[in-house]
């Protein structure tokens, strides 16, 4: 609300955040192949940015810095999806074959059995899977079923789309295709993570601000604000967005907007107090009782106790003073 509070745990995180942004979509930074290197160890799976679309719930970080693990962590903070209209490109060859919404129509890819194998042979990605012939692909298993690795291969083909599968059947690029090849880490639409939310009216906690889209392209404002949600969310769950719709009727409580009281004709001074009393930031007799006694919770002009509501609307001394005003 223009007071400069900051939530320094939220604020981490955001950092933590920026840092994925720049795992994923950096180019030209000296720190980028070294924290590729890192990612790599991560269960034994030889992968470093798809970690980020892994739906596993537990991974192994052991074998990586707490702060790259923090990355990984912290990115949970976020619902993640793909964008609709992507595109057929390289970057197929490198999606992981597991644990990856992207084959999630390819049912054969959920046998646990299967998963072992593949991982224990080092074939994680899909490019693996198409430079490999189905023959030479159950030698490398130890499966001695040929129609097996055919079917794998059948479905995980079916599971793509038509463009993408056109893509596939005439691109030459998985002979020459390696781990190292060069290609764009596809576009993830991202939302803050939080199951069960629902819009209400009236309520601080919104779900559906602020508007993140494309991770790539979030700000470190919009960052903070969906961490500050999330991170907060069992405290800030039923709070009201102006305490005063528990006085008034909701249509007629102050909404708190900010540039209505911080331009002209209001001066800033008397903005201030403005916003104080909106939110409740007014040291009444019944919040100073609580750090000094001896002063005791009631009004000074009457008996009552003096709460924020009692002391701006409520004190029958009110109409005077605005008449003394």
């Amino acid at each position: 609300g223009g007071q400069g509070l900051i939530d320094v745990v939220s604020r981490t995180a955001a950092f933590r955040l920026q840092t994925a942004q720049k795992l994923l979509y950096g180019d030209g930074l000296r720190w980028l192949p070294m924290a590729h290197l890192l990612l790599q160890k991560v269960g034994g799976l030889g992968l470093n940015k798809h970690l980020f679309l892994l739906n596993r719930k537990v991974l192994d970080l052991t074998r990586i810095s707490l702060f790259y693990s923090s990355v990984m962590d912290t990115f949970k903070l976020l619902a993640v999806s793909r964008a609709p209209d992507t595109g057929p490109g390289t970057w197929l060859l490198q999606e992981p074959l597991f644990d990856n919404d992207f084959f999630s129509r390819a049912g054969i890819l959920t046998s646990s059995a299967l998963q072992v194998k593949f991982t224990g042979a080092g074939i994680v990605k899909f490019g693996h899977l198409l430079k490999i012939p189905a023959g030479t692909l159950g030698e490398r298993l130890d499966v001695r079923s040929t129609r097996l690795m055919e079917r794998v291969v059948e479905e995980v083909r079916r599971s793509l789309s038509v463009s993408q599968r056109a893509f596939i059947e005439t691109c030459t690029l998985s002979d020459q295709w390696d781990d190292d090849s060069e290609y764009v880490f596809p576009s993830l639409e991202v939302k803050a993570a939080g199951e069960g939310w629902q819009e209400e009216s009236g309520l601080l906690l919104n779900p559906n601000t602020p508007v993140l889209g494309s991770f790539q392209s979030c700000g470190k404002k919009q960052l903070y604000q969906a961490c500050v949600k999330v991170i907060n969310r069992r405290s800030l769950l039923g709070v009201k967005e102006s305490r005063w719709t528990q006085v008034f009727a909701a249509d007629d409580a102050p909404g708190g907007s900010w540039r209505s009281l911080y331009k002209s004709p209001v001066e800033k001074r008397m903005a201030d107090l403005q916003w104080r009393i909106i939110h409740g930031a007014l040291a009444t007799n019944r919040h100073r009782a609580r750090f000094d006694p001896s002063t005791g919770e009631g009004c000074p002009f009457c008996n009552q106790t003096e709460t924020l509501e009692h002391l701006v609307v409520a004190c029958w001394l009110s109409g005077m003073l605005r008449v003394l005003e």
